[in-house]
């Protein structure tokens, strides 16, 4: 596989108010298409979305529909609901009669009712599903699926230059023949922001950052091609996802790919980078 095939598009944006720092919109339908027009020419076939994105599935739908997509390897995340979960509802709102992945989206969802879980089993042995799985965010829930032996499809969690918090499990999961797909990979742009870009919030992580800027002018790489490739560097990782505001910032993140190979010593020591605070990691306890 390229490395350009393991880049999935992240489509919270395109229903969801996604951005904790730059404080931009919901993208219209209009560049939501761009994007996948443009993920198209690229052959990147895969997309992520969640029942919990607003209208994100149904704007994906509608460009199923008018562009007569066949077969796209779509993943949505649900959540448990008065009547259990309902997959019907987005194979519906995305036009397919499949879907690539099904997530729970909230862990304690599945800890509140063990069911859900079996009940994506039952779809996906109806040929309605093709993968099933959880989205993730503290390790501990890892561990409580690995000692439980649940026996899951793919995983999503975060990673990504300063959340290096699930590594340790990923040759465990590949042992396992799980998938493993991640997220945050820009860290809701905070990477790109510079020491005097960014509040006391951050006072803990400040030094790291201009590190990491610091890096980039040294090695003449942009901080997106290297938080790109950090991710793509770790051949364990089977999808990357990146979510961007139009389809030329899509081109531009495309051709950062394969940058690293010039300069294939950089990730050395990336584990100094590492945070394990969540006030930082999760943008949700962001104070800005």
């Amino acid at each position: 596989m390229s490395q350009i095939n393991r880049v999935a598009i992240g489509a919270a944006k395109f229903g969801f108010d996604y951005d904790y720092l730059n404080n931009t919109n919901v993208l219209s339908k209009k560049t939501a298409y761009e994007i996948l027009d443009t993920a198209n020419n690229f052959n990147i076939n895969t997309i992520d979305t969640a029942q919990g994105y607003g209208n994100s599935e149904q704007v994906i739908g509608d460009y199923v529909r008018k562009r007569k997509i066949r077969n796209p390897n779509i993943i949505t995340k649900v959540s448990l609901g008065s009547n259990g979960i309902d997959i019907q509802s987005s194979l519906e709102k995305l036009n397919v009669d499949s879907l690539y992945g099904v997530l729970i989206h909230v862990f304690a969802d599945f800890k509140k009712d063990s069911s859900i879980f079996y009940k994506l089993a039952e779809y996906k042995e109806k040929g309605l599903i093709n993968k099933i799985g959880f989205s993730l965010y503290f390790p501990e829930e890892l561990e409580y699926l690995i000692e439980s032996k649940i026996k899951f499809d793919v995983i999503q969690v975060g990673y990504s230059i300063f959340d290096q918090r699930f590594k340790e499990y990923f040759t465990d999961l590949k042992n396992m023949g799980v998938e493993i797909h991640t997220r945050s990979t820009f860290l809701h742009g905070l990477y790109f922001k510079k020491i005097n870009q960014v509040g006391k919030h951050f006072n803990k992580v400040k030094n790291k950052l201009g590190l990491l800027h610091e890096l980039s002018i040294s090695r003449n790489l942009p901080i997106a091609s290297i938080c790109l490739n950090y991710v793509l560097n770790d051949p364990r990782i089977d999808k990357v996802i990146i979510g961007v505001d139009n389809s030329e910032l899509l081109t531009k993140n495309i051709g950062f790919i394969n940058d690293i190979n010039i300069v294939p010593d950089i990730f050395y020591g990336f584990s100094d980078y590492a945070v394990q605070n969540i006030d930082i990691l999760f943008p949700h306890h962001w104070k800005i």
